[in-house]
């Protein structure tokens, strides 16, 4: 409710109006401190829409905002060896899948210059939003081999797995970076998302850590130009 009252609040000093849609490229950055699983993702594709305001219009400057609806997530693995029965060794895979919708709101300062009848800009400023659908699943398998002339009626091998949900924080926020380009009211536009908000609960060890990182590439259409 506080982000549609802000985006309220806004809209009524806004010069002009438009919409944005398009593809997101985001992954996540995962921090275990010690207890290592992994360090890096792989991106999961995803879509961004939603509508933009623009006011404190001037040549060169202005001030932007909107609200919009945009998907994050991130998938990985990661293998690990052990040692454990010497000389044949064992080994774990970690899987991590992490799914999000989120209803953001950007408040960026932009830069506009002109290049004849198109104009390029650049846009920074933070970003908040709310996790409306999260789902994270993070699950491993053991796998192992027993030489049979060490252990002797004992299977050749075998694999075991556990799986259990983390839970997502509601909360995100972080800073949000775009340059793009416009023409008689149609733009086109890449930003990236640099979360700065830690998502985990906790769940997996004190220090686990997650935060959105994303890239958005979007058509817009501002009215009245």
């Amino acid at each position: 409710m506080a982000l549609f009252a802000l985006f309220l609040t806004l809209s009524a000093a806004a010069q002009t109006v438009g919409l944005k849609a398009g593809y997101t490229h985001s992954h996540i950055r995962v921090n275990t401190g010690d207890s290592i699983l992994w360090k890096e993702s792989k991106f999961v594709p995803g879509f961004n829409v939603g509508g933009t305001l623009e006011f404190a219009r001037s040549d060169h400057f202005s001030l932007i905002t909107g609200i919009g609806f945009t998907t994050k997530g991130a998938k990985g693995e990661r293998q690990q060896e052990f040692n454990v029965f010497t000389p044949s060794p064992s080994y774990a895979i970690y899987y991590y899948k992490l799914n999000i919708l989120n209803l953001e709101i950007p408040f960026q300062a932009k830069l506009t210059f002109n290049l004849g009848d198109f104009k390029l800009y650049s846009a920074l400023g933070p970003y908040g939003g709310l996790s409306l659908v999260a789902r994270s699943l993070s699950w491993y398998e053991n796998k192992f081999s027993f030489p049979a002339e060490h252990f002797p009626g004992t299977p050749l091998s075998g694999e075991g797995s556990l799986r259990y949900n983390d839970d997502i924080q509601l909360l995100d926020y972080g800073v949000l970076g775009t340059v793009g380009i416009e023409h008689s009211g149609i733009s086109f536009s890449a930003s990236f998302s640099y979360g700065l908000a830690n998502l985990s609960d906790g769940g997996l060890t004190d220090d686990y850590q997650i935060r959105n990182r994303s890239f958005e590439f979007s058509v817009g259409y501002r009215f009245g130009e």
